[in-house]
């Protein structure tokens, strides 16, 4: 703030104090009421860690902009996660909305939104045992169930679900041993002479 005292005198009126000269004093105020500009920022799409069901560590992107009075000093708002050494880690499955804010020395702030969206791009790790023996019923037939295979198959995010299917997709016992499902159909036809 600039304060400027002024001292008016009519020449053609006698001195008196308080009327001739008026005194006053100007304040001028310059005000910063322009927040910063920033550049826009993109939306982007992270992938979860290979061993749990959390998004990758994400880097915080480099916020370009400016403020016609002086500097600006940038956060990150969003509604769960830890901004942490210029990343934002713990997000989870979906998509999170991240705002960064400027806010200048005077106190302008301006905002931009971008999205994160983590998915589960890791693929499960399917684990069977490597040798298997089935046992046909008195009609010839067997089924064998993803269970009895499965020896410890795990996905970072959680199985939905597991199928299996035949290695031999035209087999005689199994017509449909090509699509995976809950179980294969094995028959007499499946043994081999040795």
């Amino acid at each position: 703030e600039l304060l400027r005292h002024w001292i008016i005198r009519d020449e053609c009126q006698p001195l008196v104090p308080g009327v001739n000269p008026l005194r006053h004093i100007q304040a001028i105020k310059v005000e910063d009421n322009t927040p910063p500009i920033i550049n826009e920022l993109n939306d982007v799409t992270i992938s979860t860690e290979p061993y749990s069901c959390v998004g990758v560590p994400f880097t915080l992107p480099e916020i370009e902009g400016a403020d016609a009075c002086g500097d600006y000093e940038v956060s990150y708002r969003l509604s769960y996660g830890l901004v942490a050494n210029g990343e934002i880690i713990g997000l989870q499955l979906g998509t999170t909305v991240v705002t960064a804010v400027a806010t200048d020395d005077c106190g302008n702030v301006a905002e931009e939104e971008f999205s994160i969206t983590v998915v589960d791009d890791v693929a499960p790790v399917a684990i069977c045992d490597q040798e298997t023996r089935v046992a046909l019923g008195q009609d010839g037939k067997a089924r064998l169930y993803w269970p009895t295979i499965d020896d410890g198959s795990y996905d970072n995010c959680g199985i939905e679900r597991i199928e299996v299917r035949r290695m031999d997709a035209d087999s005689v016992c199994d017509p449909f041993g090509g699509i995976y499902k809950d179980y294969v159909e094995f028959c007499c036809e499946d043994i081999t002479s040795s």
